[in-house]
This record gives structure tokens, sequence and C-alpha cells, in this order.
């Protein structure tokens, strides 16, 4: 009996701890936070992302799946360690560089696949560093931005002069994300584009955790991230119909 009333407090306060933990949006007892992928599942999404990626540049040059594809990547590395953000990156990197690169196989298929493996190594760093931001910083979509273009001006530049294909604004030639150029050359390009996946990214996230609260916000964001670069695009179409005339 006394056993049994001196758990009557201990029980209460676990009761309102859990209470605590469903106010704030923690469940009780997680092992994860929510809507963490598991590693194999964000391996195959970021693969994905990564194929999808691909379809942006040439020949096929759909260069609106370039924001999707890079958001389902960010949406694969969120709530990972940093060692399943390496993997998930890799993933990702795989999945676009070895379409990409396959016209390499004429020269030899060692070739190509040794390049893509050395390419998808950018991207696994990459990887690493998206999980350490995603969902853990504020304003997290400006940083995998930031992020996305540290790693472009890495590989562009390092080792034995770098290569550069492969960079999201290369899938950008000519695209209302075009205007960004403007401002700063390619680094901007690939910014605004990682900034709009960033963005779709948290909009998906905060749908899948809060339901539509806060989507709306989101879509906001989104669109104030592309309409300058519409913007800049329609100049330069106005300025061009000028000088025709």
């Amino acid at each position: 009996m006394q056993r049994r009333i001196g758990e009557v407090p201990r029980l209460a306060d676990q009761a309102g701890e859990a209470r605590v933990d469903g106010a704030v949006g923690v469940p009780p007892s997680a092992g994860r936070p929510p809507a963490t992928l598991s590693r194999w599942v964000a391996i195959g999404l970021a693969f994905v992302g990564g194929l999808a990626l691909d379809a942006a540049f040439q020949p096929l040059a759909w260069w609106p799946i370039a924001v999707p594809a890079t958001a389902a990547i960010l949406i694969a590395v969120k709530g990972q360690t940093w060692r399943s953000g390496l993997a998930i990156g890799f993933a990702a990197g795989l999945g676009e560089f070895i379409p990409l690169l396959a016209w390499l196989h004429v020269v030899t298929p060692l070739a190509w696949i040794a390049l893509a493996i050395v390419m998808a190594s950018y991207v696994a760093v990459l990887g690493c560093g998206l999980a350490m931001v995603v969902q853990r910083l504020p304003g997290w979509p400006v940083w995998t931005a930031c992020l996305s273009v540290a790693e472009e001006l890495v590989r562009d530049r390092w080792p034995l002069g770098g290569f550069s294909w492969g960079r999201l604004a290369f899938s950008q030639g000519d695209t209302p994300f075009t205007g960004y150029a403007a401002l700063g050359g390619a680094p901007a390009v690939t910014f605004a584009v990682a900034l709009s996946a960033g963005l779709l990214a948290l909009g998906v996230l905060t749908l899948l955790l809060d339901g539509l609260k806060g989507s709306a916000a989101v879509a906001v964001g989104i669109l104030a991230a592309i309409l300058p670069a519409v913007r800049a695009a329609r100049v330069k179409v106005v300025d061009g119909l000028r000088a025709i005339g």
C-alpha cells in the first residue's frame, strides 16, 4: 500500500511531463524527430532526387524540376546524423552524376564511374553539412543555400582546377532564375534555386508536422524568392524587343 501511495506523485509528474511535451510538439518517448525518414528510405529518396536533378540538365533540360529535386534531398537529410548525411549526400551525388557524365563512357567506362564517384563525394560532404542545418538552425533554408553555393565553389576550383559540371546554376540556362546572374553570376543563380528548394522543403515538412498551419506563409516565401527573377527576365525580354524595334 505504501509503495502504491508513493507511486502516485511520480505518475502524476510523468503525466505532467507528457502534457508539456505535447504542448511544445515533442511526442513523449520519441526516438526520432517527427517526419524523419529511416536511413535507407532517406538514401533512396536522395538517389531519386539526384536522378530528377539530372533531368534539369541537357538533353532533357526540364529546368523546373531542379527545385523539387533539391527539396527532396533536403527532406531526406532532415533529422539525420552527420554520418547518415554523408551516405544520403553520396547517394544523391551518384543519382545526379552517373547519368550526367554518361558521355564519358566513350573514353572509358572507368573514367566515367571514377569521376562520378569523385563528384558524388563532394555532394556527400554537402549532405553532412545539410544534415546539421535542416530544421536545426533558424532560417535554415538560407543556410542550405549558402552551403550549396560553397560546395559548388570548392568543386569548381579543387583539385586540379576543379570540375564545374552539375552546378545548379547550369541547369537554368534560360529560365526565370537566370535574372539572378546579373546580381552575382552563377553563384547567385545557385543560391536562388537552392533557397527556393529550401522553402519548398520547409513547406512540405510544415505540412507533415503541423497540417495546413503555416503553409501559406511558406508559399509566400517561395513566391518572394521566384518573383525577382521573373521580373528580371521580363525586363530582359522587353529590352530585347525595344532593341529589335
